[in-house]
């Protein structure tokens, strides 16, 4: 699952060109790709900091540029998925699905935000609970927890107690507190894939996370 371009990119082909260009052979093909739900002004404010910063870092979602990214994806066999920084993104989730610009069976991944990045929800047990209280019910929605600029693993014990996903990597922060400091990718989900196992709660493969969502859209 690539990016699709986020921050200040405004062209499209710039945005999915590389999901098209990888999806010409089948061993690099993505099978999913993330849309963000939000137009959002990405401030950057730290508490004691006397001014805020990113004055011109605006991340540009608008609908239509949403349903050009859908289809596109959608014509070279990529599954979008929701990435979700608000209550209204779950709202529009909702709509988006319910038209057929996105599948009806869908991940949406709860993304909240620390680090001084402050257009997310908090990375903390409410920040999640706001978001989790508006999943669609309408739609067959799975979600997962993502965190930027801080540990996840407080709020993936959460997701997984509640029937969520996780959703974790070094992209979003070092995790200096796990394998002396410099963890691997590798690592970081396997505390995750353990802390699962303690909960009883199975582990999907790949194959059939491919199946689960790309069946039928």
């Amino acid at each position: 699952m690539p990016t699709l371009g986020a921050n200040t990119v405004l062209d499209l082909d710039q945005r999915i060109g590389h999901v098209e260009a990888m999806a010409k052979d089948d061993a690099a093909r993505a099978d999913f790709v993330p849309l963000d739900l939000a137009s959002l002004s990405l401030a950057l404010w730290r508490p004691g900091q006397a001014a805020v910063a990113g004055d011109d870092l605006v991340y540009h979602n608008s609908v239509g540029v949403l349903k050009a990214l859908a289809a596109r994806a959608r014509a070279v066999g990529a599954t979008p998925i929701a990435a979700i920084w608000n209550v209204g993104s779950l709202r529009l989730l909702e709509a988006l699905a319910q038209t057929g610009v996105l599948p009806r069976r869908i991940l949406a991944e709860l993304f909240t935000t620390e680090g001084g990045l402050i257009a997310g929800h908090p990375g903390t047990p409410r920040g999640l609970a706001a978001l989790v209280d508006f999943v669609p019910r309408s739609i067959e929605c799975d979600w997962s927890v993502a965190c930027y600029g801080a540990s996840n693993l407080e709020l993936a014990h959460i997701a997984i107690e509640q029937g969520g996903h996780v959703s974790i990597g070094l992209g979003d922060y070092a995790y200096p507190e796990l394998a002396g400091g410099e963890p691997t990718n590798a690592e970081v989900v396997a505390e995750v894939v353990a802390m699962a196992r303690r909960a009883g709660r199975a582990i999907a493969t790949p194959a059939e996370v491919r199946a689960h969502f790309m069946e039928g859209y």
